[in-house]
């Protein structure tokens, strides 16, 4: 059905007149996905929980399930031209789960039920023209979305490299969005991007924090790219354990032919306002399209700090991260995607005795619309 019939039977039952409707450009758009996944976790880190940066939040267990892992999107766009090269622009996006209708708070990964599932992760409105994109609301990052979750074709999949000793997660990692935002994207100039996003009063990990920010710069020439990027927010309370929370990162893609490198390094500072929780991650990935096939390898390594004094039972926790895999395109908006993913674990939370692998097989399916 025509997307913009949809858009003014949505209208009409938000209780929008015809004419108020119809006076944007609205588009109606969403994406579906199901995964057979096979989970197979050593004994040691069965059921334990990480620090949701370097490790996934979600217990890693043993099972085989039919999941979306939180891929399900359903959203509106609204555009409106305005006059003098100006548009005023709109978005609302929600999160479902598509493989169930139950939701709890904190999910296992591997599991059919989302994180309290349907939930927003966009809504905003601002303005565009020859000046940029200037936003208000709930909006992505550049922390996110250059390199990150777009550097790695397997994101939420049982595959995917963050939180798995592939990328950092978490609020200021390649997870989250900022609420309560004020975002800023540059025009391109002479190959080079500004994008900013800045939260007042931001409270994202709940502890007497405000201002949070994400902001970088990208260069881009022909084949390659490379960007810095940065994030982080303030604490303004006094307790001596809890301090400002920060990251950095810097990488670029190159492609020649069919061949695609790409890279990230990740510098953490303070995870989840740990004072004296620092942390690094790399990534590699490298892509080979032939055809409607594009055959996927990539690499990673995470390492975590121990804060504290090093004993006989406790040490630095370090992942060692890898996916291979391939994406068949049925069609530009219809995939199928399968592979296998390993993320051998030294010292989950810093304990030797959690130290372990999670072995992940996976095929699944994905359409956008």
């Amino acid at each position: 059905m025509n997307k913009k019939l949809i858009a003014l039977a949505v209208g009409a039952a938000m209780g929008l007149a015809p004419m108020a409707a119809s006076a944007a450009k609205v588009t109606v758009y969403g994406q579906l996905q199901f995964e057979l996944a096979d989970e197979s976790v050593d004994n040691s880190i069965d059921g334990v929980k990480g620090n949701n940066v370097t490790i996934t939040k979600s217990n890693w267990q043993d099972n085989r399930t039919i999941e979306d892992n939180q891929r399900g999107r359903f959203g509106i766009k609204a555009s409106e031209k305005l006059g003098n090269g100006m548009t005023a622009i709109g978005q609302v996006e929600y999160d479902i789960s598509a493989s169930s209708n139950e939701s709890e708070a904190n999910p296992k990964l591997g599991s059919s039920k989302a994180d309290s599932s349907p939930r927003i992760r966009l809504a905003n409105v601002g303005l565009k023209g020859n000046f940029g994109t200037a936003l208000i609301g709930t909006m992505k990052t550049p922390y996110k979305y250059w390199g990150g979750v777009k550097y790695d074709p397997f994101v939420t999949t049982n595959l995917e490299a963050r939180r798995q000793g592939g990328m950092s997660g978490g609020d200021f990692g390649q997870n989250n969005f900022f609420s309560n935002a004020l975002g800023y994207k540059s025009p391109k100039m002479n190959g080079f991007q500004f994008w900013g996003v800045y939260s007042p009063d931001e409270n994202l990990s709940g502890r007497q924090d405000d201002g949070d920010y994400a902001a970088g710069v990208k260069y881009s020439n022909g084949p390659m790219e490379a960007f810095v990027v940065f994030s982080g927010n303030s604490y303004n309370g006094t307790t001596s354990t809890v301090a400002d929370e920060s990251r950095w990162k810097i990488g670029g893609k190159y492609k020649m032919g069919n061949h695609t490198f790409l890279g990230q390094y990740e510098d953490l500072s303070d995870i989840n306002q740990v004072n004296g929780a620092d942390g690094q991650v790399y990534f590699l990935g490298y892509h080979f399209k032939s055809g409607n096939n594009t055959f996927i390898g990539q690499y990673g390594n995470a390492q975590s700090d121990l804060v504290g004094v090093k004993t006989a039972l406790t040490d630095d926790e370090e992942t060692d991260y890898f996916a291979i895999g391939m994406i068949h395109w049925l069609s530009k908006k219809t995939r199928l995607f399968g592979g296998y993913s390993q993320s051998s674990v030294d010292n989950l939370n810093g304990l030797k005795a959690t130290s372990g692998d999670r072995d992940a097989f996976t095929v699944g399916i994905r359409m956008v619309f």
